[in-house]
């Protein structure tokens, strides 16, 4: 359950109910709950370690895109989106484009009792009557756009907020690196 941070070769394992001591002192705890130790800056540590998580991502967080970085979180972010239970929705929607819905002919339907009889005609593709696949794809296109906007900064947010799909902010991100 504790986290282990490394500082200078020292590994200490910390959570607010357990502690291990250091060369350093005691761990003092402050208002907001953060264990630091006295005399050990711990600030270009701390930093580094939010820029790994950052870049890395999460399990609930997708990667985030860094300065100079864009080969590496491209293939984080297509791996993060893998692991999705709509994964394959997700790569469809950002490098293909959103699933357009399509002209469905439907088929005559005989009269029945009570139910009048249905002539051929055709129709527009609803989620309804979509094929599985479709229907994930077609359902994966805001969760993508999502994604996108939440693995990026701001400086590249304000340039693919205009864009309509996910497809074009791929394209976007990929032309700005």
């Amino acid at each position: 359950m504790g986290e282990k941070s490394s500082h200078e070769g020292i590994v200490q394992r910390c959570s607010f109910a357990h502690y291990e001591e250091s060369p350093f002192g005691p761990p003092k705890v402050g208002k907001t709950g953060v264990i630091a130790l006295e005399g050990v800056n711990t600030s270009s540590t701390d930093s580094q370690m939010h820029n790994n998580i950052m870049a890395a991502g999460s399990k609930d967080r997708p990667p985030m895109l860094g300065p100079g970085r864009y080969s590496q979180w491209r293939s984080r972010f297509l791996r993060y989106i893998d692991t999705k239970p709509n994964g394959e929705g997700l790569r469809k929607s950002i490098l293909s484009g959103p699933y357009v819905p399509s002209t469905v002919l439907v088929q005559v339907v005989a009269a029945t009792e009570g139910n009048p009889a249905i002539q051929q005609h055709t129709t527009i593709e609803t989620v309804l009557n979509m094929t599985p696949e479709n229907k994930e794809h077609f359902l994966s296109e805001k969760e993508a756009i999502f994604l996108l906007l939440t693995g990026i900064g701001d400086d590249i947010y304000s340039t693919v907020d205009a864009c309509k799909t996910t497809n074009e902010m791929w394209i976007a991100i990929e032309r700005l690196q």
